[in-house]
């Protein structure tokens, strides 16, 4: 049969068995069938008919299976089936966030948040200052010497500039004659002294680094640009300054003139 037909003996086997599920697409099984029948010289029609019926009963099954909804997967079994998705999302998520805080961490502060905000009142902690852009911006002065070289390293006598005369009288340590006060008075004055604040305001007209020593505290360092203003409270002050012609200062409102010339270093004793 194969030799007359050219059909496969696996297709052929399948007819003569009534095995159509082992056929293949219709069209083709329904030509297989017809020259299957005018080899065997017999009608075609009956096992046509039994073809489609199988087709038939394959739609209807088909149509079955549509109409039943299928049960709801479980919860395990949809994580298992995006788990690869659910992975991807949880690797971007983190990503994200962490380049978002890395932006945040490494952000420069911008001139205007930049600030020094110290209390003179905290103990055992380094003197604060505060520090903001003024307005009246001057140019950056060139060639002062950095502050490595110069941190605590004391002047020479004749760079040190000692208080102006405007200074207030009641910052002014005490007189030959006061010190001939009896010890009662002594003690009184020295206590009200210890009470008694200043406030220094440091406005700098160029780019100057200080060195600031409040009261008995540790000292600190800042490095103001032109504009900037560094305020401070306490009773006594001891100041290095890198550039004296580049800062401005006033002591309880009064200004202190002369301090120097631009990018000589000098030192400072208020009151």
């Amino acid at each position: 049969m194969f030799e007359r037909t050219r059909i496969s003996v696996v297709n052929l086997e399948a007819i003569e068995n009534g095995q159509f599920h082992l056929l293949p697409v219709p069209t083709y099984t329904r030509n297989f069938i017809k020259i299957y029948a005018q080899a065997l010289g017999v009608d075609s029609s009956p096992l046509l008919g039994r073809y489609e019926e199988y087709l038939q009963a394959l739609k209807n099954k088909e149509k079955e299976q549509a109409a039943v909804k299928p049960p709801p997967a479980p919860l395990a079994e949809m994580l298992s089936r995006y788990k690869i998705f659910l992975w991807i999302t949880l690797i971007v998520i983190l990503i994200a966030a962490v380049s978002i805080f890395a932006s945040l961490y490494n952000k420069p502060l911008s001139e205007s948040q930049q600030g020094i905000q110290r209390t003179g009142e905290a103990e055992g902690r380094a003197a604060p200052a505060q520090v903001a852009a003024g307005a009246d911006a001057l140019p950056v002065g060139i060639g002062l010497p950095k502050p490595e070289e110069i941190a605590g390293v004391q002047p020479p006598e004749s760079q040190q500039v000692m208080a102006s005369p405007s200074i207030p009288s009641s910052a002014v340590s005490q007189t030959p004659a006061a010190q001939k006060a009896p010890e009662k008075d002594k003690a009184a004055q020295a206590a009200a002294g210890a009470e008694e604040t200043s406030l220094l305001i440091i406005r700098a007209t160029e780019q100057t680094w200080i060195r600031m020593q409040v009261d008995d505290k540790e000292p600190y360092e800042v490095l103001l640009e032109a504009g900037e203003t560094l305020s401070q409270k306490a009773s006594r002050f001891n100041m290095d300054v890198g550039n004296a012609g580049g800062i401005r200062i006033q002591l309880d409102g009064k200004t202190i003139e002369n301090l120097g010339k631009s990018g000589q270093v000098i030192h400072l004793r208020l009151p």
